[in-house]
């Protein structure tokens, strides 16, 4: 097996055990760097409602 298909199987486990335990799976394209910022608010996208540190519920 090559690399690529072992990371395409790797994927659709970590897809089937995402979707098993009822989460959704945040995908973050690679990069050098990475915004706190646009990471926070891609998870508070797909885990609505759960508190993150630093963050005031409500606040803009």
């Amino acid at each position: 097996m090559d690399d690529r298909e072992d990371r395409q199987e790797r994927d659709r486990f970590l897809e089937a055990v995402m979707e098993h335990v009822g989460l959704p799976l945040a995908r973050v394209r690679v990069r050098k760097r990475y915004n706190p910022e646009e990471i926070r608010t891609l998870m508070e996208n797909h885990l609505p409602g759960l508190p993150y540190p630093g963050h005031r519920r409500g606040a803009s």
